[in-house]
């Protein structure tokens, strides 16, 4: 499980860097980068589904790995199916959010996947926020899985260029993902 998160601490500067206006280059889509981002935008729309029901049974069946790890900025670790369910069983009946991709990477059975994570919290009394997050997805049996996440308050800025995926939320946005 270590390994995941070691990876990710690794990446991260690397990839934020070429996630980056200065670092951006636009290389042509090849035809596993689509199939890869049309398979997670399917599971990051089950994620929403399920947020939309204040549910979490397919979270943590069909979108996290059994040995996943989330590692969050003011949350600290959760490792596995246990302790997500223990966040899970809150955080998705008190909030709605939706997904946003902005850079994304795929060789084979790996890749990551660098987006907004906006929260719109049920009670309206409280705002709503984001999370710049990276997803580390693996193909298992087939199937893409998120083997784990890690997180920090704010969002990356948007590109203008169309790249940026948000699926199929078209006007149905969260309240303060942009425009």
């Amino acid at each position: 499980m270590k390994p995941i998160l070691t990876i990710a601490l690794a990446l991260a500067p690397i990839t934020a860097f070429a996630a980056s206006p200065h670092g951006h280059t636009a290389a042509p889509e090849t035809r596993e980068l689509r199939a890869f981002k049309l398979a997670i935008r399917k599971l990051y729309d089950l994620k929403e589904r399920d947020f939309a029901q204040g549910r979490d049974d397919h979270i943590l069946g069909r979108f996290y790995a059994k040995d996943a790890i989330s590692v969050g900025e003011g949350e600290g670790v959760s490792m596995g199916s246990a302790e997500f369910r223990k966040v899970y069983d809150d955080v998705t009946r008190a909030n709605h959010v939706k997904v946003r991709s902005i850079s994304t990477f795929v060789s084979g059975k790996a890749g990551w996947d660098w987006a907004n994570f906006y929260v719109t919290p049920t009670d309206p009394k409280e705002k709503p926020f984001s999370f710049a997050i990276l997803f580390i997805w693996a193909k298992e049996h087939g199937r893409w899985i998120c083997k784990g996440d890690a997180y920090a308050k704010g969002a990356f800025p948007v590109p203008d260029d169309g790249s940026a995926q948000i699926g199929h939320i078209g006007q149905e946005r969260a309240a303060g993902t942009p425009q």
